[in-house]
């Protein structure tokens, strides 16, 4: 037994010295592979990562050859018996002692028994002896112990490596592989979406393939804006990538593609990598969205109605969602939201028109100001004007009472028990206000609201039902139907604006339709010769019409932006009507027909002159005649300036008429009285042409001004000092627009709603 535990301690002690001649090639193989099965190989490019394993290789075959070199020669018997007295610490070498032998030499019987007796001790004391235990002697050759954390490293990445078919091992051994797997990742998409503020579309910022490393580049982006990266592959990768912008997220598979959304609310860079490379990277820098911009006109124009036509400019980096006109006076705040062109866009150039005629502070001083918000819901208000609402006209005596009670309610409301009693008084005489059962309905309403005084807002709700009620007697139920076609006005418009679905369009314009033909049939325009006396076009149902249908016409074939303008333009038209008595239109027609009169009776008076016995010469009843025409063209001047019309020209005119009466009873100034007369005649149409154009730009009717009807009624521009002369007649231009349309209309190559449109063209052409 004792042999064999020697033997088995020589293997024991050759494979320790071995051991300890190849701890270097194991220290490196072991690092290798432990790295290898970590992955930390692949991120390497192939040049590198073939480069560096070949190194590796060759320094490994070199420290194998050098320990082959150095390997230890197998130990001896007695070198065994030596180490298993050594590991069992057994003192005298018995072991070595059992086996030798005495000496050929020795002949004396007592040596002879004394060895044996020694012997038969030594294997007594070598019987102790049993199987040694390896131990290693790798202290100089692994100094720092290396070996105990290669190893458990080593198992710790083979279990890890081991679910994937030790796939990141096959792959460092094998760069190709590596590169080869690369080639599955088709292309990387990042596509950038801002965020909804903004109504920017979404972009696609780099297409890349992953063979080669992306270049970074800075890109401005909005604050919040999603980036959204997709990795195409042609079969599945063995993990997953990463994305990485401020935190990495890991991009699950769906179909063929890896994907992930991120959130931009800093600048950063993005990375995609797969495995420790990179395949991506981009630089995104994020822009602050500003606040809006805005600028409010001080060139403020009022309709005879009251309203004001606002004048404005805004601008906003994303877009402008809403403005808001806002009248302060005290404690007390009105707003009126505008009408936009168009909700988000970027510069804004525009006016609006804003009623604040139903408002207690009306007519009174204000602080002005625009509130613009953004499509983030920043908000910016304007410089602060000092502005005087205008008030809504009226004529009729109780409505002008009813108007007054309510402003005197909102000034001093602990006066409401007077204002309840006089308006008692009013209700006790209908007769006054014609028995307008809306309106006694209305101040009932706000007598009994008064006389109780105790909800919170009864000050409001008596003010808003005098006002209702004013309305009704001044204006009666044309007053109501106005304004609710001017909203459904509004509601397209501002529908057109934010850019509503054709269904809430097509509903809308139905609506406003619907109100203008209620109104039409209530109500008859230019009830006053206007045309006749200044060239201006009256409002009258058949505009109407022809703008409506012109609306309609735009809204189906998709112009929204023609739409716009076209209710825009309606818009100005009804802001001008006026119902109920105007005292100064009556004066202004009044004028104007006294001075149509004199101008017939002067241009009579010079023809009769002229026919006398001596041409230009005139009668004494001529000569009254020419005197009572310079007093009646006085009249007339005097009526205008009231008005506040320049009537230079007619001033001229009547000099020029009083100084023909003057000569014309002297002979021989027949030539000089026969020119005044003339000239007199000029300038008093060049006066009523200048006035016509005053009053034009006083009523604007929304692109009316300037217009003059043709033999069909039709309206059409009138001819001013720059005419232009076309370069061919209407008919051959006609002709030709024509025959191009016929000639896109037969091209089969055209689509079908191209070719529809064609056909409406030609329709209506």
């Amino acid at each position: 037994m004792l042999t064999t535990f020697i033997q088995a301690a020589r293997l024991i002690v050759y494979l320790e010295r071995l051991w300890a001649a190849f701890i270097v090639p194991f220290i490196v193989l072991a690092a290798l592979l432990a790295t290898a099965a970590l992955g930390l190989w692949a991120p390497l490019p192939f040049i590198l990562h073939a480069g560096l394993l070949g190194a590796i290789g060759l320094g490994f075959t070199a420290a194998v050859v050098l320990a082959f070199l150095k390997r230890p020669p197998y130990p001896t018997v007695a070198e065994g018996r030596a180490i298993v007295e050594r590991r069992h610490h057994l003192e005298h070498r018995p072991v070595t002692l059992s086996a030798d032998s005495l000496s050929q030499n020795t002949t004396d019987p007592e040596v002879a028994a004394l060895w044996a007796k020694a012997q038969q001790q030594a294997s007594k004391q070598a019987a102790k002896a049993g199987a040694v235990r390896a131990h290693t002697h790798t202290i100089k050759a692994d100094k720092w112990a290396l070996r105990y954390p290669l190893a458990i490293l080593l198992v710790f990445a083979l279990w890890l490596d081991w679910g994937t078919g030790f796939y990141d091992l096959r792959q460092t051994f094998n760069p190709v592989e590596k590169q080869y797997a690369l080639q599955v990742i088709q292309g990387i998409d990042v596509w950038v979406t801002p965020p909804e503020y903004t109504q920017q579309p979404a972009f696609l910022y780099k297409a890349k393939g992953a063979t080669a490393e992306a270049k970074s580049q800075l890109t401005k982006i909005p604050r919040d804006s999603t980036l959204k990266v997709l990795v195409h592959v042609s079969e599945p990768l063995r993990k997953e990538p990463e994305a990485t912008y401020g935190e990495a997220v890991t991009m699950p598979l769906k179909g063929n593609t890896y994907s992930a959304s991120l959130k931009a609310t800093e600048s950063d860079t993005l990375w995609v990598t797969y495995r420790g490379r990179t395949l991506f990277e981009g630089q995104f820098s994020v822009a602050e969205d500003l606040p809006p911009k805005v600028t409010l006109s001080d060139k403020f124009t009022r309709t005879p109605e009251g309203m004001l036509d606002i004048p404005f400019m805004a601008t906003d980096d994303y877009g402008i969602a809403k403005i808001t006109a806002i009248a302060k006076h005290g404690d007390y705040t009105a707003e009126k939201e505008l009408v936009l062109p168009r909700v988000g866009a970027t510069e804004i150039d525009d006016s609006s028109y804003a009623d604040f005629t139903a408002e207690p502070i009306a007519g009174l001083v204000v602080d002005f100001t625009l509130k613009a918000e953004d499509q983030a819901g920043q908000t910016a208000s304007s410089m602060s004007l000092k502005v005087q609402l205008p008030e809504r006209p009226f004529n009729h005596p109780v409505a002008k009472k009813l108007v007054q009670l309510r402003k005197t309610l909102f000034q001093y409301p602990d006066q409401h028990e007077s204002i309840a009693k006089t308006l008692r008084q009013i209700m006790d005489a209908p007769k006054e206000f014609d028995d307008n059962k809306r309106a006694y309905l209305s101040m009932t309403f706000a007598y009994r609201t008064l006389a109780d005084n105790a909800m919170a807002d009864a000050t409001e709700r008596t003010m808003g039902l005098l006002w209702d009620a004013a309305l009704q007697i001044e204006k009666g139920p044309l007053g109501l139907q106005l304004e609710r076609m001017l909203n459904a006005q509004r509601n397209l418009q501002k529908a057109l604006s934010e850019g509503a679905d054709s269904e809430t369009i097509d509903r809308l314009f139905r609506e406003l339709a619907q109100a203008m033909n209620d109104l039409m049939r209530s109500a008859q325009f230019g009830n006053m010769d206007m045309e006749s006396l200044t060239g201006t076009p009256t409002l009258q149902n058949r505009d109407l019409a022809e703008l409506m249908q012109k609306i309609n016409d735009l809204l189906k074939a998709g112009a929204y932006d023609e739409a716009r303008e076209a209710l825009k333009q309606l818009e100005k038209m009804m802001a001008h009507v006026q119902f109920g008595d105007n005292p100064a239109m009556e004066e202004f027609q009044k004028a104007m027909q006294g001075l149509q009169s004199i101008m017939k009776q002067q241009e009579a008076l010079i023809e009769e002159a002229f026919n006398n016995e001596v041409a230009g010469r005139m009668t004494a009843e001529q000569r009254l005649r020419q005197q009572l025409l310079g007093t009646k063209l006085s009249e007339q001047i005097q009526a205008l300036q009231k008005l506040g019309f320049d009537t230079s020209k007619l001033n001229e005119a009547m000099m020029n008429m009083n100084g023909a009466f003057k000569l014309s009873g002297r002979p021989g100034f027949e030539s000089l009285v026969y020119e005044m007369q003339n000239r007199a005649l000029q300038l008093m149409q060049q006066g009523q042409q200048g006035i016509a154009q005053q009053i034009r730009q006083q009523m604007g009717y929304g692109g009316m001004a300037g217009m003059r009807r043709d033999p069909s009624g039709k309206l059409h521009p009138m001819a001013g000092e720059n005419v232009e002369i076309p370069d061919e007649a209407p008919e051959t231009l006609s002709r030709k627009i024509r025959k191009e349309l016929f000639d896109r209309a037969d091209d089969i190559g055209r689509g079908d709603q191209e070719q529809q449109y064609l056909r409406r063209l030609l329709d209506a052409f």
